[in-house]
């Protein structure tokens, strides 16, 4: 059968060293690796790839990883395909179904449109994830009381204290902001500070949630009155000094990877939960829908095929372009016989993509594999 899949591909980098994701976006554009979408979470670190092969975009990520570095891993073909969609939808989420990956990725198919990495087959292949990952949400149980990670932080940090907090939010990523706007949707409950390495960003969220904003360089002020510490930026590129003077019974939510507190901080009265606590504590509200599993992925299974049959239907064009011109050449018919002829040879195309499980492999791979290489756009 066609293998319409067989150039795509899915790095995942090793989450402690990563490299931020501006330095793999402009490495992957120096080596004309063209066609990628960068999904780096608090939780992920994976480039989707289409066209050019692992090995062409390993070596051009290893420069960017210490050498100690365990090397990253690769899924190819089908199985990165299956992959993606599986993550759109939750199914590869430490938490079962957790809400917030769909956004992410959402977020980083934006990006990867914005700097022109993300078109043709690549492009069609999120488009697809990001409708399964829709699909299993409203058709199924499994994003029936689906808890976010921001929605669980707020859980644990609004048991242990009372409306009118101060909370300051460290980073001002998908988590930062999810959590920041979920504090602030209840105006005048809590006191929201907001701190970015970038703090431009930073000032960017806070007018539009009606929060205040500054330096990732002031934490050491902002801490020493705060009820509640929340750290979401990359553990690769941040360590939070050990002398920071957190407020006592202060609740601190670190979900970083790696963890930028020392767990010490606990023996001065301060209550740390770490990104373990809080996928617990999610697991324990996903419970009861491991049983949507079959169907969640009936669905990424349809939807996949939607997008195969799309990408056999790019490969059908030049093929009946060639068709019309040859006749067109050999001047036996006129241009509405030609047009006509054309639109049955492509019903009948068409129909063979429809059906194509039920012809023979030689049949389908004459038809499709047109002269047996694929690009990023087919």
């Amino acid at each position: 059968m066609v293998r319409v899949f067989e150039n795509c591909s899915v790095i995942q980098l090793p989450f402690v060293s990563r490299p931020s994701a501006e330095d793999t976006l402009d490495v992957l554009l120096r080596h004309e690796i063209n066609a990628a979408c960068i999904l780096f979470t608090c939780l992920r670190s994976e480039i989707y790839v289409v066209g050019s092969t692992p090995e062409e975009t390993l070596a051009a990520l290893l420069p960017l990883l210490p050498e100690t570095t365990e090397p990253p891993a690769v899924i190819i073909g089908f199985d990165a395909v299956s992959h993606i969609f599986e993550v759109a939808c939750g199914l590869q989420s430490n938490v079962l179904g957790e809400s917030e990956i769909l956004g992410q990725l959402r977020a980083a198919h934006a990006a990867a449109l914005t700097n022109g990495m993300c078109h043709g087959k690549l492009d069609r292949i999120i488009q697809g994830a990001v409708a399964a990952g829709k699909r299993v949400r409203a058709e199924t149980i499994l994003g029936h009381g689906s808890m976010s990670v921001s929605s669980a932080i707020h859980a644990i940090a609004s048991s242990h204290g009372k409306r009118g907090m101060n909370v300051v939010v460290v980073g001002a990523g998908f988590v930062g902001r999810a959590y920041a706007r979920l504090l602030c949707s209840d105006p005048g409950s809590y006191n929201v500070c907001i701190l970015n390495r970038t703090v431009q960003t930073a000032r960017e969220l806070a007018e539009e949630i009606g929060a205040v904003a500054d330096q990732l360089c002031a934490l050491p002020h902002w801490v020493t009155s705060a009820d509640v510490v929340l750290f979401a930026v990359d553990g690769t590129t941040f360590r939070a000094d050990d002398t920071l003077m957190f407020k006592r019974g202060a609740v601190v939510v670190d979900v970083c990877s790696p963890s930028v507190i020392d767990p010490s901080v606990r023996s001065c009265g301060v209550l740390l939960y770490t990104l373990g606590d809080i996928e617990n504590r999610m697991g324990r509200a996903s419970h009861g829908r491991r049983s949507a599993i079959p169907e969640a992925k009936s669905i990424v299974a349809q939807e996949i095929e939607a997008v195969e049959t799309w990408c056999l239907s790019q490969r059908i064009h030049p093929l009946l372009r060639h068709v019309e011109e040859t006749m067109r050449a050999e001047g036996q018919h006129d241009e509405a016989t030609i047009g006509s002829l054309v639109k049955v040879f492509r019903r009948s195309i068409f129909s063979s993509i429809r059906y194509r499980d039920r012809l023979p492999t030689d049949i389908v791979d004459g038809l499709f594999v047109l002269d047996g290489r694929e690009t990023a756009s087919t």
